[in-house]
């Protein structure tokens, strides 16, 4: 029933359900600078892109750098609660 899965008390539970997903900058080939006979090398960062990696930092997905993050536990809560206040008939409806 989906009381039992959309009360108040198991929003919180949604923290153990979904992992956390972090962004990270996407570097390109190094380049390589050379001034008065020293040389050395950096990574070039992408500007116009960055990369959403998963907590064991895999890319998951690459994104406009204009993406804005938001994680499933913190906005699923709200739809479990609009759908638990709601008062429709959720017999049979599982997370």
């Amino acid at each position: 029933m989906i009381n039992e899965v959309f009360d108040d008390s198991s929003v919180t539970e949604i923290e153990k359900v979904f992992n956390r997903v972090h962004e990270q900058p996407i570097y390109t080939q190094k380049k390589v600078f050379k001034f008065e006979g020293v040389s050395w090398d950096c990574d070039q960062i992408v500007d116009s892109h960055k990369a959403i990696c998963n907590p064991d930092g895999d890319v998951i997905a690459v994104v406009g750098k204009g993406y804005k993050l938001i994680q499933n536990a913190d906005i699923l809560p709200e739809y479990e609660k609009a759908i638990y206040r709601s008062g429709l008939d959720t017999t049979g409806m599982k997370r």
